[in-house]
């Protein structure tokens, strides 16, 4: 039998190792993380009110060409999304006095775009006489045989390593202010690359000291998992085969069409009917077993659905959950983790009654 006081011991010393810090830049982020990036980008290319001047495209510039210093190299101009003749948009078009450099900047998604169409946009734009750049900006390594022809691959901790090589020249006319917000954007896109290494060294050798015990650890969790996953099936199994229920849904829907299906990804376990409303919908009560015990919801698979009820039925709460499943969903019943499984079900059922009330609210 596994010895759980020191496994409390071990968790409570992982408790205490030191969390990443949140950054501002995290916070502030858009959906698309890419997309504040390259905003954060434009602005230190582009715009001297961090009082930097030409640090980033300099320390750009000699990432992707090394033949030569772009010490005195000056920006006239930076664009974001720039519209190509044919529609394509090039994340980020900067205009120097000798040239003109397009750069696509790579957080996430694969390399998929019109780099033909980018590279024929700035290359008319060069046409005075100054040179043509093209660059792909990488979180990591890139197979070479996906950098497109006549593009220079730069990678983010390349951009950083030069930045901080010079920074040391500019920070006489530097903003403060602005210098403490550059140093959280180089930090947070760090941690999204896994460069920065502020506690790796701690957790490592807590993982080192711990190790048996971790395994254990994980061991118990595989377990519980397999048990709520137990719990949820003859709770399933339960209500499928309950008369009270098949009393509940007649005379509202055809009751050998429905039954409580099983579903479950991970640590996430639940039993949900789907309940087809007469405006062609679909209303979900759905029972969820966590840590918490046991939660029976009322969801629509359209979230405009279940506003509209919520509304109609003046329903004065709604949840909201993020992450991997985001929507609204309105609480019906709640249930204790070791309740009796056929208490769990008479709850569950009585949750339907209240459920069909709100969807069948006519009849």
């Amino acid at each position: 039998m596994e010895d759980f006081d020191k496994l409390r011991t071990v968790l409570a010393r992982f408790a205490g190792l030191p969390k990443r810090r949140k950054t501002f830049m995290s916070v502030i982020s858009s959906p698309r993380f890419e997309d504040s990036v390259s905003n954060v980008l434009a602005f230190l290319f582009g715009d001297d009110a961090h009082g930097t001047g030409n640090l980033w495209a300099r320390s750009l510039m000699e990432c992707a060409d090394d033949s030569r210093s772009y010490e005195c190299v000056s920006v006239e101009g930076v664009e974001r999304e720039y519209l190509t003749p044919h529609g394509k948009r090039i994340d980020i078009l900067i205009t120097c006095d000798d040239c003109v450099i397009a750069i696509e900047n790579k957080t996430g998604a694969g390399i998929s775009n019109d780099f033909d169409e980018y590279a024929r946009t700035v290359e008319q734009l060069a046409k005075d006489g100054r040179r043509a750049v093209k660059i792909l900006l990488t979180l990591g390594d890139v197979d070479a045989r996906d950098v497109p022809s006549g593009w220079a691959h730069v990678k983010y901790s390349e951009l950083f390593a030069k930045v901080r090589e010079h920074l040391g020249e500019y920070l006489e006319g530097a903003n403060t202010d602005w210098m403490i917000f550059i140093r959280d954007f180089m930090y947070t896109v760090e941690i999204l690359k896994g460069d920065s290494n502020t506690m790796d060294r701690e957790a490592v050798d807590f993982v080192r000291g711990n190790y048996d015990n971790l395994k254990t650890l994980e061991k118990l969790r595989k377990d519980y998992i397999k048990e709520i996953r137990n719990m949820v099936s003859t709770l399933c199994e339960r209500l499928n085969n309950n008369p009270h229920l098949h009393e509940v849904l007649s005379g509202k829907v055809q009751t050998s069409d429905i039954r409580f299906a099983y579903y479950s990804s991970g640590d996430w376990v639940s039993t949900y009917l789907d309940m087809p409303t007469h405006d062609n919908k679909t209303a979900v009560v759905d029972v969820c077993l966590d840590c918490e015990g046991w939660h029976i919801t009322i969801w629509y698979r359209s979230e405009d659905e279940i506003v509209s009820v919520l509304q109609r039925e003046q329903i004065g709460f709604v949840h909201e959950y993020g992450g991997r499943w985001s929507g609204k969903w309105v609480a019906l019943a709640r249930a204790d983790f070791h309740e009796d499984i056929d208490s769990v079900c008479e709850k569950v059922i009585n949750g339907v009654q209240a459920a069909m009330k709100i969807i069948y609210p006519q009849t």
